[in-house]
């Protein structure tokens, strides 16, 4: 049994196997081993569950046992989906509709029943999108602007002032050229 494993992540952010149409989550591990059981193991009292090798960057599986389901291939197809609208999350300014769209286009329609609702999607593209924002300042004191927004992309002075007046704090946004105008 010297099969390479798929992986998916879980919304969690965790690594399931994919095992001939099985989602298995890890139990644990022990140097290079490591012990997987079926993610219907508590819904579902399913017994299912197998041992792998960590080599190599995959897991090889080395033994599994018997399920009390059918596998639900749709499953592990799903999570794909999912993540790749998390990753696009993460790494566009895109809308979460248009990011949704674009991922279910070719999507079988008998997937997209299985996908979860597209509100539920939205959610976790916020979530995903909040998660990753820098904290808001607390205090005028705590507004740092970063270096790279104190100039233009002509590479001028943008940020002209920024000082304490009183209790308050100012923050003049302009370049020499518009203030020549």
């Amino acid at each position: 049994m010297n099969e390479i494993c798929k992986t998916v992540t879980s919304q969690k952010g965790k690594v399931k196997l994919n095992i001939h149409g099985f989602l298995l989550v890890k139990e644990s591990s022990v140097e290079n081993t490591y012990y997987w059981s079926c993610e219907k193991k508590r819904s579902e009292n399913c017994p299912g569950h197998a041992v792998t090798i960590f080599s190599n960057g995959s897991h090889f599986l080395k033994k599994t046992a018997k399920h009390e389901h059918s596998p639900q291939a749709s499953s592990s197809e799903v999570a794909v989906i999912v993540e790749c609208i998390k990753q696009q999350a993460r790494e566009t300014h895109d809308s979460p509709a248009q990011i949704i769209q674009n991922n279910i286009a070719s999507v079988d329609k008998n997937l997209v029943s299985n996908m979860p609702s597209k509100d539920a999607l939205c959610m976790r593209i916020k979530h995903i999108r909040s998660s990753e924002m820098l904290p808001q300042p607390q205090t005028l004191d705590k507004v740092d602007v970063p270096l790279p927004f104190q100039y233009t992309l002509k590479e001028e002075l943008f940020l002209i002032r920024d000082s304490q007046v009183g209790l308050g704090w100012v923050l003049i946004f302009t370049t020499k050229t518009n203030v020549q105008h």
